[in-house]
């Protein structure tokens, strides 16, 4: 009996590890317009919130958010998410690394001019996501003030509903 108690303790564990979760990871997604009007207090979307403190130390005033996006993505397979008409992010989740940060390949297109509108890589990187952590990536020009990206991936959550 307890031998058995053991075995069936051991299947848990060795299937609970980082490399037999989910394939599936939850990627997570706010793309945000950072400008500076001349406001005392910075302006914050409530659909910001999640990602608010990390936005605070930014040289901005305001932050308005331009596209949002919550979904589990497979393994391999590559998700497009629109922002603001000029740029499109596509995010394709790699592999689960032993530690349990994710791989992922990040794309960032905007048209070009030179190529009557075709769309043109303004961005492209291999990074690994800590499960829960955000990253950011700016510096994308808008017409008023700059793109920011907040990414997060998790492996135990839900897709977030919009």
């Amino acid at each position: 009996m307890v031998s058995t108690w053991v075995c069936t303790m051991m299947l848990c564990v060795a299937t609970a590890g980082p490399d037999n979760a989910s394939t599936a990871p939850v990627l997570s997604v706010w793309a945000v317009e950072a400008k500076t009007e001349g406001r005392e207090t910075k302006k914050f979307d409530r659909a910001l919130t999640p990602v608010r403190r990390a936005l605070e130390g930014l040289p901005f005033d305001t932050f308005t958010c331009l596209a949002e996006f919550s979904e589990a993505v497979a393994l391999g397979k590559e998700a497009e998410i629109p922002i603001s008409g000029r740029y499109t992010l596509f995010l394709k989740p790699g592999r689960r690394l032993p530690d349990g940060r994710l791989v992922l390949d990040l794309r960032v297109e905007m048209p070009s001019r030179e190529l009557r509108g075709k769309p043109v890589a303004a961005l492209k990187a291999q990074v690994k996501l800590t499960p829960g952590k955000l990253l950011k990536v700016q510096g994308f020009h808008l017409e008023e003030g700059e793109l920011i990206l907040a990414l997060r991936v998790d492996f135990n959550a839900a897709p977030k509903k919009s």
